[in-house]
């Protein structure tokens, strides 16, 4: 008994031995006259404190969620992959087990791995630590290119226009080249070439589940992660971890970056819309089976009868959605048919899985398995049972009246805490947007949303640099009309004096001589704002179909001054080719509220959704919703022109919404989006074309 006490006590002052030293590197590299500076970066304070909170989760015996706001200026990568790297130099026991870092972007995880690596290695090699631990990234199998289908679908369409032809066998040599000697990514070759080749979309070419694997690149990968201790991947592959494969890793933390989009990315994850197309689709390919022929055919004859019923429902042509609320008597008749249908259906579709269960499929059949599988998870949302947050509706489109079976959960993205409580011990959400949209400190709503309310907090901090660039404002005046006219799916009808007063901040913005972005939502609205512009020689305006870097590396030499984009609110990170500030004015023409959701509007209206609730509560549940995606994309906006220590820019905001002080009622929580050092700088904004009070003496 005295033995084991003795190694017990023996274990806990090792550990602290270690933890101390641990903490000490850390001290060495981030400490104002540290690695860190002695490299040629510099010393901030909040980046210090940043990396020590994320060192001690790290090395957290149990498990914890850790929330980590950091505005821009902080300097995130270094102050996540340096402690991360640290500790698994030190740890020789860590063995096969990894450290993943998430991000969002493409971009990040290109600048982890070009840049940041090799600076980190030099860190560990100042330190006296083994600098050749192996950092790679590990993304999902459709992420990749699949070269035969890449060749297929090309000849197909050459077939069809043989004027193509050189177009389409250069896209195939490409895309063989990339998965042979490049990373095989076809978010590389967009980001490089500006967009896949016409009616070519990223379902057609990708690598599926089941296919058998086709591109070298992707193999590669797989075996440089077996020797990996940090891998870099990104939400969507860690939130399908199960599909990705990420989940047979032996995960010690997660560090996700760019955290305030997983809830988004959940919510499209995990809600489902599926067209009555899309199961004959389905069908039809499963005619060709023998063996499913009586279910196959029981499947068309329930199908066929439910949408005969729905055509002949007294109000088809005329309502967007039937729910149980909006039409009860109707909606439980159509509900047990899509029932009887999604068992049969189901079955048929788990019948035909088990029959090709196989990693090696070719490519008619590795699709026909992705879009069983996805057919299957639709269905299933109807068998389960309903709740205040939850709504199946049957859906008709606008114009074709197209019916499709729609499940929405409100709260889907709930599941992405249950998902990471089964891969790691140790999460870490970071980003310069996460915390609550409100001004005192709290991460509840992220907490809430992601599903982590039972996960033990360790640390909390938002974390500012006090002194790093400057930001001065212009704001419309309170009187400008709201951008929007009218809004639908098809079409969005903006106010001719907003337009108008738009036109006249940007132009005075670029009579400043110095280079403008312009923040817009909609490919359409920047196209209507930037023909009105004058001297179009010098304005890009950044049109569908196109990928941002098309336009950037005109902006960066000078030859565009002018650069109009809706998709450029966060991941845009340049300078001038001298390396000195590129962007010195941002316009935000509107305050970017993402459009409204037909079926959650159509839900809240009919009392679908938060039953018992007030009119004024179901409009609060909406835009609490919205709120912190809004101001977590302002905060993104403004700091596209403050990406050094000296950068000042100025921000124009045309959009009326846009409170001028915290006495405005309604939208005064958008305020929470400006940097706390730049809030006296708002508060004394100039407000633009505003009258100057004539003063008459007597």
């Amino acid at each position: 008994m005295v033995l084991v006490a003795i190694k017990l006590m023996a274990l806990v002052c090792f550990g602290y031995l270690k933890m101390t030293k641990f903490l000490d590197y850390i001290d060495q590299v981030f400490k104002p006259d540290g690695i860190l500076a002695e490299l040629g970066g510099r010393y901030v304070k909040e980046q210090h404190d940043y990396a020590l909170y994320i060192a001690k989760t790290i090395v957290h015996p149990e498990k914890a969620a850790s929330y980590l706001q950091a505005d821009t200026g902080i300097g995130k990568s270094f102050g996540y992959l340096i402690p991360a790297a640290i500790y698994i130099a030190m740890t020789p026991e860590f063995g096969d087990k990894k450290i993943i870092v998430s991000t969002y972007t493409r971009q990040l995880q290109k600048q982890i791995l070009n840049e940041d690596v090799p600076f980190i290695r030099e860190v560990l090699n100042k330190l006296g630590l083994d600098n050749n631990l192996v950092i790679c990234y590990r993304m999902g199998r459709q992420a990749f290119f699949s070269p035969d289908r890449t060749t297929a679908l090309c000849h197909a369409l050459i077939a069809a226009d043989n004027s193509r032809k050189d177009e389409l066998l250069g896209f195939v040599d490409t895309v063989k080249d990339m998965c042979k000697d490049g990373s095989g990514l076809w978010a590389d070759y967009i980001e490089e070439y500006g967009d896949l080749p016409a009616d070519i979309g990223i379902d057609d070419i990708c690598l599926l589940h089941r296919q058998t694997v086709d591109n070298e690149a992707f193999e590669y990968h797989l075996q440089r992660v077996k020797e990996a201790s940090i891998v870099v991947s990104n939400h969507h592959s860690l939130i399908l971890s199960k599909q990705t494969g990420l989940d047979k890793l032996d995960i010690h933390t997660i560090i996700f970056d760019e955290a305030h989009k997983c809830r988004e990315i959940c919510f499209d994850l995990f809600n489902y819309r599926t067209s009555i197309s899309d199961f004959k689709r389905l069908l039809t390919h499963l005619e060709d089976y023998k063996e499913l022929t009586v279910q196959v055919n029981a499947s068309w004859s329930l199908l066929n009868q439910f949408e005969i019923d729905l055509k002949n429902y007294p109000r088809f042509n005329h309502v967007e959605f039937i729910t149980e609320t909006s039409d009860h008597k109707h909606f439980a008749v159509y509900k047990e048919q899509i029932l009887s249908f999604s068992y049969l259906f189901s079955k048929l579709l788990s019948k035909f899985l088990n029959s090709i269960d196989s990693e090696n499929l070719d490519i008619k059949l590795s699709t026909l398995a992705r879009d069983a599988e996805s057919a299957i998870s639709s269905l299933a949302r109807w068998e389960q049972p309903a709740n205040e947050y939850t709504i199946s509706a049957i859906g008709f489109s606008k114009i074709k009246r197209n019916i499709s079976l729609a499940t929405l959960n409100v709260f889907a993205s709930g599941i992405f805490g249950v998902i990471m409580g089964k891969l790691a011990d140790r999460i870490i959400l970071t980003s310069a947007t996460i915390s609550d949209s409100r001004r005192e400190l709290s991460f509840n709503s992220c907490q809430y949303s992601l599903g982590l309310r039972s996960t033990p907090v360790l640390f909390e901090a938002s974390l500012s640099p006090q002194h790093y660039a400057n930001m001065e404002f212009v704001l419309t005046q309170n009187d400008t009309p709201s951008p929007v006219l009218e809004f639908s799916e098809v079409e969005t009808t903006f106010h001719p004096e907003w337009i108008k007063n738009t036109v006249l901040m940007i132009e005075a913005a670029r009579k400043t001589g110095e280079n403008v972005l312009v923040l817009t939502n909609s490919h359409t609205e920047s196209k209507t704002i930037g023909i009105l512009l004058k001297n179009q020689a010098d304005i890009c305006i950044h049109e569908s179909g196109h990928a941002l870097k098309e336009y950037i590396a005109d902006f960066k030499s000078g030859k565009c001054k002018t650069l109009v984009s809706c998709v450029a609110w966060e991941g845009l990170n340049v300078k001038k080719e001298n390396g000195d500030q590129l962007i010195s004015n941002v316009v935000m023409t509107r305050i970017p509220f993402t459009p409204p959701n037909s079926l959650i509007q159509f839900a809240l209206k009919s009392g679908a959704l938060l039953k018992g609730a007030s009119n004024l509560a179901k409009n609060n549940a909406l835009w609490v919703n919205q709120q912190d995606d809004v101001i977590a994309k302002m905060k993104q906006g403004f700091g596209r022109g403050t990406r050094g220590p000296d950068h000042s820019v100025k921000i124009w905001i045309a959009d009326s919404r846009m409170p001028h002080n915290r006495n405005v009622k309604g939208n005064s929580a958008l305020l929470n989006a400006i940097p706390s050092r730049f809030m006296n700088n708002f508060l004394n904004a100039e407000i633009f074309l505003q009258k100057k009070k004539e003063v008459f003496l007597i």
